[in-house]
């Protein structure tokens, strides 16, 4: 399969299950609790490449929504981004085209991985 999934998620319990469940259906996952490491991760595409994101939007160092207007044009195309958050942000205007699913915690997660799936099958 040999898609990279870069995991965005500060819960080291959600971020660990979204690890084992991925790697169990045959992607290659990074996990980091940090806008700052998503970025350096991001930044770094020969070491580095990044099929899809998995953010969350409530982060120690950021809100992921900031995290979003940076990214924008780092890697082109721009990767799917699907937002996991308790906090669903209410819709002020639009979000990046890059987004392609919005789950609100608590996720199901055979939806998620069917949205993964979807995206990363092209």
């Amino acid at each position: 399969m040999d898609k990279h999934i870069l995991v965005v998620e500060d819960d080291y319990l959600i971020s660990g299950m979204l690890r084992d469940l991925l790697e169990g259906e045959g992607y290659h996952v990074v996990c980091v609790p940090t806008v700052a490491l998503a970025m350096h991760i991001l930044g770094s595409a020969d070491e580095h490449p990044v099929d899809l994101i998995v953010l969350d939007l409530q982060l120690p160092d950021g809100y992921g929504l900031d995290f979003l207007k940076k990214i924008q044009g780092i890697r082109e195309p721009d990767p799917p981004i699907l937002i996991i958050s308790a906090r669903v942000p209410p819709r002020t205007g639009p979000l990046p085209a890059a987004v392609k699913h919005i789950f609100p915690k608590p996720f199901d997660v055979d939806r998620l991985l069917r949205a993964i799936g979807r995206e990363l099958s092209f």
